[in-house]
């Protein structure tokens, strides 16, 4: 990369972490690292962001459909540089899908079923994750690649744990609204039906297995007409089943 480059992707850097500042969703963030990756590192024409959590894998983002299918064979079949980068085996994983014998049945599905022949993932400092660049050459990644990629990883890894921590607060504000609900519910149904709280919350569940609807909605029901719904129709619309940033607004207003 020449002088230009460098300060293309210093500035494009920059742009970066103003949108980290912000309140936006950073999912946007995420995906404009992997098109950063295609765009500024040597050889990469796909690139992804993937996540472990107790083993459970998952993209946070993806440049394009491609990358998006490489990443899911890799969850398929349990195996490849992407997972074992994200597990912390190695900061730095390079695989050749032609001659690389340590993920044989991804290098196979690889060869088959994508354009995919070269494969660079590096670890994420702060979590549970890979940054991980896609070549369709063989050998698409030298030695200047590697450290392009090394420098936008740094950067990515600050990203993605703002990222989990504003999901983590999304999820949890998300739980206490679901909780508070039915705990409510409980108390006017114990006052309704003239029962104790345990047959109170058998009633929550009974509706909900009858109707095949979220204990938490048969809830939100319950407090805002004080009965039990009778059939689906019936069923409120539950503030956890609706974008958590509007149901904010909501709430404050």
């Amino acid at each position: 990369m020449d002088e230009t480059g460098v300060a293309e992707l210093a500035h494009e850097f920059a742009d970066i972490g103003a949108q980290l500042r912000g309140e936006a969703d950073n999912t946007d963030v995420l995906v404009r690292i992997t098109e950063l990756a295609v765009k500024h590192i040597p050889g990469c024409t796909w690139a992804s962001i993937t996540m472990l959590n107790q083993l459970v894998a998952r993209s946070l983002a993806t440049s394009d459909p491609v990358a998006a299918q490489a990443d899911t064979l890799q969850y398929q079949l349990g195996e490849g540089p992407c997972l074992s980068t994200a597990q912390g085996d190695s900061d730095v994983l390079l695989m050749n899908t032609g001659s690389d014998r340590r993920w044989p049945s991804y290098a196979q599905a690889l060869r088959t079923l994508t354009p995919i022949r070269t494969v660079l993932s590096l670890r994420l400092a702060a979590e549970r994750a890979s940054l991980n660049l896609y070549s369709p050459e063989t050998d698409g990644f030298t030695g200047q690649a590697i450290n392009v990629g090394a420098v936008l990883a740094a950067h990515t890894s600050s990203a993605v744990a703002l990222h989990l921590a504003e999901e983590s607060a999304s999820n949890l504000k998300v739980a206490l609204a679901s909780s508070r609900q039915i705990g409510i519910a409980v108390g006017i149904l114990m006052a309704y039906h003239k029962v104790n709280e345990e047959d109170a919350f058998d009633l929550l569940r009974d509706a909900s297995q009858h109707l095949n609807v979220k204990l938490r909605q048969i809830a939100a029901g319950v407090v805002e007409t004080g009965t039990l719904p009778e059939q689906l129709s019936d069923v409120r619309e539950y503030p956890g089943d609706v974008p958590v940033a509007r149901w904010a607004e909501q709430s404050q207003g």
